[in-house]
């Protein structure tokens, strides 16, 4: 089994930087709209399961202006 990997984030639940990485999937495998990741980590210090949804911007958008 290949060891998980520390992310250097800092845990919401107890603040400690041991929260590790664990698997990611699409935004469809979770049923979201949208493009994007949903990324499952684990703090080692308290045992929180932490999930990051990271929404991936439609790409039509980037360039554009967005005060016009």
């Amino acid at each position: 089994m290949k060891e998980n990997k520390e992310t250097g984030y800092e845990c919401f639940h107890c603040g400690h930087h041991t929260v590790y990485w664990e698997s990611d999937f699409d935004f469809e495998d979770y049923g979201y709209e949208g493009e994007g990741i949903v990324q499952n980590c684990h703090c080692h210090h308290c045992g929180a399961d932490i999930e990051y949804r990271i929404r991936f911007d439609n790409e039509d958008d980037e360039g554009k202006d967005k005060t016009a």
